[in-house]
């Protein structure tokens, strides 16, 4: 019989496969989601949508994608001479800004450049540039001359490689998947809960994902990721964020504002750069099966007033979620956020010969409250209370899933833990394997 933590055969399979680090990696991309997206809603029957599915949000994308296909017409018109007035850069230059940027000294025309010079010099100002209000005849001969290039054929796919760019690039903005956001919560009812995945304006790419947990009045991001750097100083490395993000009044797992003396930046459950789109889903998943039991019973999520007298929002994951984390410093973090106030050690975490701090949950209630009280903030103190009364019973509780979730994380620890990678192993066959109607996709919210 299965004992409670037998590894599985598949994980088995999976780590003896990766002693020699066969699997190759995988990231999902925007058309993959739709396909996971609906194996997960069959599997554990929750509610998930892609940022730009409901109605409204659809029409705009719709719109966009007309008008992105009018420019793509009278852009190959003279594609020439258009894709030099963007990307050719003046011989001086040492810096290609562009993949697709004509560049002297670096670049993808880097042996063509001199030809390509020598052919356009009679529309370059003294700069080197080319002339800004060209005439339409002038750009038709620029374009005809371009036609005679060696390089003809790396320019066609160049070209084309940046008109398909641009048109992933169809979706619905950061601000744009905040309204809808807002709209959606505002039309959930008491109990209703679904998962929301914003992709960063693309439709169909490899991306970075972020999810959104929405609720009636309300949505939880139950990863924060920052764009600033972060370091991790036990893996000896850096990893740099640089993308859009929805910005809003989202309950955070922000770990209280990381009251840290160390050179300690924002921790986040991942470390690679391409388990975005895994670990998601994952939380997305674990949060909402079982009629979003891991929500209900193993999370926080609640407004707070911190040291500066300012609103917090406070997101605490479930510990299950917290199997799939990369970075073990970052679930030690939130254990010692739900450590006991009269623990002596309460909010610490040791990691070798360092020392991190962080506030407990209840720590920040006290400071809360204080503030609260002077400001005559009801609804706050209100909140506040009933986390408060609560908190005794879920500490134990939380506690206890923790010490489940170590157990069953450390079985996939080989080197560093594979759980994550596992997951992905398993995500990239749903990808490949499952045939999805396009038409169909991921389930439609329709709002009242």
């Amino acid at each position: 019989m299965k004992t409670k933590y037998e590894m599985s055969q598949d994980k088995t399979k999976f780590l003896a496969k990766e002693k020699d680090s066969s699997y190759p990696g995988y990231q999902v991309s925007v058309l993959d989601l739709e396909k996971i997206v609906k194996h997960y809603q069959e599997k554990y029957g929750i509610r998930l949508i892609i940022n730009g599915t409901t109605p409204k949000y659809q029409a705009l994308i719709k719109e966009r994608q007309v008008n992105f296909e009018q420019q793509k017409q009278q852009f190959l018109e003279l594609k020439y001479a258009r894709f030099l007035q963007i990307f050719f850069q003046p011989p001086n230059l040492n810096v290609a800004n562009s993949p697709f940027s004509i560049n002297k000294h670096m670049g993808a025309f880097i042996g063509y450049y001199e030809e390509i010079y020598n052919k356009i010099t009679s529309f370059l100002d003294a700069k080197g540039k080319i002339i800004s209000g060209l005439s339409l005849e002038e750009l038709r001969q620029l374009n005809e001359i371009c036609q005679g290039l060696s390089c003809k054929g790396i320019l066609d796919a160049k070209i084309n490689e940046f008109i398909e760019r641009n048109s992933d690039y169809m979706g619905l903005t950061a601000r744009e998947s905040a309204s809808e956001i807002k709209d959606i919560c505002d039309e959930l009812q008491e109990g209703e809960v679904l998962g929301y995945f914003f992709t960063g304006q693309r439709t169909t790419g490899r991306c970075h994902f972020d999810l959104y947990i929405c609720l009636p009045g309300k949505a939880i991001r139950p990863i924060f990721y920052n764009t600033a750097l972060i370091r991790y100083h036990d893996l000896g490395g850096m990893f740099h964020l640089n993308f859009p993000f929805v910005e809003g009044n989202f309950f955070t797992p922000d770990l209280l504002k990381l009251y840290s003396a160390m050179d300690l930046q924002q921790l986040i459950p991942q470390a690679d750069r391409a388990s975005c789109g895994t670990l998601t889903m994952m939380y997305a998943k674990e949060l909402l099966k079982d009629d979003a039991r891991g929500l209900k019973e193993f999370t926080l999520s609640f407004t707070y007033y911190n040291e500066n007298g300012e609103k917090e929002y406070f997101f605490l994951p479930s510990p299950q979620v917290l199997r799939y984390s990369q970075i073990s410093l970052y679930n030690e973090a939130l254990k010692a956020v739900v450590s006991h106030e009269n623990d002596g050690q309460a909010g610490l975490v040791r990691k070798g010969a360092k020392k991190y701090m962080f506030h407990t949950v209840e720590k920040i209630l006290i400071q809360s409250f204080k503030i609260a009280l002077e400001k005559e903030d009801a609804d706050v103190l209100e909140e506040n209370q009933k986390i408060w009364d609560m908190l005794p019973s879920f500490q134990e509780k939380w506690q206890e899933s923790y010490r489940e979730m170590v157990a069953k994380r450390d079985m996939m620890h080989q080197g560093v833990n594979k759980y994550l990678l596992y997951s992905t192993h398993r995500m990239s066959h749903i990808a490949s394997d499952q045939s999805i109607n396009n038409e169909a996709g991921a389930d439609r919210l329709i709002l009242r």
